[in-house]
């Protein structure tokens, strides 16, 4: 059992020491120290783990930061809710709300191409997911192994052959930009739309 004098304690230290914020639909609680030994009493009372923060300034003390995230985070941060001052009490409705209409959001199951985002196909790097098939095809055009095609761009089943404004995306109406198709057609639309535009304003 958490006793009063403890949840004082934290509340000062996470005033001092603490943050409340979201990020990648998640809540975060976190302080960052030099010294462990408020950081191990926060985790024998919350949970939580630690980590060595990589220090960029060239110092050589080595900065340990206590973190806990999602419903665990949220549950913490309301305890200590009251114990806050108006400001770390602003941060802290301000994650959890931002938390709430984020977290039920369900992901997508294809990447823009229509290959499926799972299995063999699927890889995470920061939280973010990636399109395996994607990310060979373009490393293949960057490297040079392979020219960009439109046939062959991409082997899933869901291929664009049109354009938004319905323009076929063939041979003669294709060029690519940065490994991206672009359709010749609307290139020229939006060329005479600009014109127009500034004509008409002078």
């Amino acid at each position: 059992m958490i006793t009063t004098q403890q949840l004082e304690w934290a509340a000062g230290f996470m005033e001092a020491e603490g943050c409340f914020h979201h990020s990648k639909r998640q809540i975060i609680i976190a302080a960052a120290q030099v010294k462990e030994g408020p950081l191990e009493k926060l985790q024998a009372m919350f949970g939580g783990h630690l980590y060595v923060k990589n220090q960029k300034n060239g110092n050589k003390n080595k900065c340990q930061v206590w973190q806990e995230t999602n419903q665990r985070a949220a549950e913490i941060s309301m305890t200590l809710f009251c114990l806050l001052s108006p400001k770390r009490q602003t941060e802290i409705k301000l994650a959890l709300d931002r938390w709430k209409t984020t977290r039920n959001k369900r992901y997508v199951h294809a990447c823009p191409q229509g290959h499926s985002l799972s299995g063999d196909n699927l890889y995470t790097h920061n939280n973010k997911r990636y399109c395996l098939q994607c990310r060979s095809y373009e490393e293949h055009i960057r490297r040079g192994w392979r020219k960009p095609q439109w046939q062959n761009r991409h082997s899933g089943e869901k291929q664009n052959f049109q354009c938004k404004r319905g323009h076929a995306l063939t041979e003669e109406n294709l060029y690519y930009w940065n490994g991206k198709r672009y359709c010749k057609e609307c290139r020229v639309f939006k060329r005479r739309e600009y014109y127009l535009t500034h004509k008409a304003a002078i």
